[in-house]
């Protein structure tokens, strides 16, 4: 049961942040307009020579969001939405492996309460996904209510 946790929480902190942090749109790249291909930018030249210029402004290229939400409590929604859907099946194998346990254990007390120890685990496991999934939702609408 320990290796199922730990591989759970593994593919939880490695997979999670790659949807998460997955932008939908690809960085702006400044292409010149002008008819000179791919010429190299000339630096200004002022009429006194060889003195020193100073650099012109370029254009101001505002900041994006680089997380496709716009508050906090939807990108919370969004990472526990995630989790839910990965780690749903590793609930229904919890499942199934005390199920299996069940069968295997052939009338054996040890093994019965082992098994039973199992599914235990497996049950409160699934409390804390749905009810983490929950506890999100009620705190997200609540917040949302409160700053509107």
């Amino acid at each position: 049961m320990k290796k199922i946790i730990i591989t759970g929480l593994i593919v939880f902190y490695t997979v999670v942040p790659g949807f998460v942090l997955a932008g939908d749109t690809a960085p702006a790249v400044n292409t010149p307009t002008s008819g000179a291909g791919n010429a190299a930018p000339s630096l200004p030249t002022s009429g006194a020579g060889n003195a020193p210029s100073t650099p012109s402004a370029g254009p101001i290229t505002p900041l994006t969001n680089p997380i496709k939400y716009d508050t906090f409590s939807d990108f919370v929604s969004a990472v526990i939405k995630a989790a839910v859907d990965i780690l749903m099946p590793f609930v229904v194998l919890a499942f199934i492996w005390s199920g299996f346990l069940f069968v295997k254990a052939q009338g054996k007390p040890a093994e019965i309460e082992a098994a039973q120890k199992a599914i235990t685990y497996s049950v409160i496991g699934a409390f804390i996904l749905f009810g983490s999934w929950g506890f999100a939702q009620i705190i997200g609408t609540t917040i949302s209510t409160l700053t509107k």
